[in-house]
């Protein structure tokens, strides 16, 4: 099969054919496996939680509409089923709305990577919303303009985002785990 595009694939597997499905795995794997671990922390709850979202992907292909990106859709049912699996855990996440925070830079975290265990209980304390954009940005290294597409949101709101998720991200850096900048 020539190489499609996520969207070409998803609209050919709802004709029934498998082998889009194949090609459409092969191009997200890596990226979606990589949120999803991000997100949850845990590399055997990844992989459930990736082969849960592939098979949603699979089942419900005939939801998928040309109006949306491929990549918008298959990565909202991934978060849906991360947050699925931190309700039934009952994981709660820090309400930081209201707290004033200063700023920190990405390339901040590379000198921090020595200790990716702290980073990533740091993390994990984000909110939902901070989590994803890190980790799409981070982790994905997708600009404004992809995550924007794939959390359904504006760029302005990702930039706003991802400004807020680098300060709370810093303060739970430095006060939690002694890391300064």
């Amino acid at each position: 099969m020539d190489k499609m595009s996520n969207e070409q694939y998803l609209l050919e597997l709802q004709k029934g054919d498998i082998k889009s499905f194949e090609c459409l795995y092969e191009n997200i794997k890596h990226g979606l496996y990589a949120y999803i671990f991000n997100l949850v922390g845990n590399e055997n709850d990844a992989i459930e939680l990736f082969q849960d979202t592939m098979e949603k992907i699979f089942k419900n292909c005939k939801m998928y509409r040309v109006e949306y990106k491929a990549s918008t859709w298959i990565w909202t049912i991934a978060r849906n089923t991360c947050y699925d699996y931190f309700r039934k855990r009952k994981v709660s996440f820090v309400d930081i709305d209201d707290l004033v925070l200063d700023t920190m830079e990405f390339e901040d975290l590379s000198d921090f990577e020595e200790d990716r265990d702290s980073l990533r209980k740091a993390i994990d304390q984000l909110n939902p919303s901070y989590r994803d954009v890190i980790t799409l940005r981070v982790f994905n290294e997708y600009d404004y303009e992809e995550i924007a597409d794939v959390l359904g949101l504006t760029i302005p709101s990702v930039k706003g985002l991802i400004f807020k998720a680098k300060k709370k991200l810093k303060e739970i850096l430095t006060e939690e785990f002694e890391y300064e900048k």
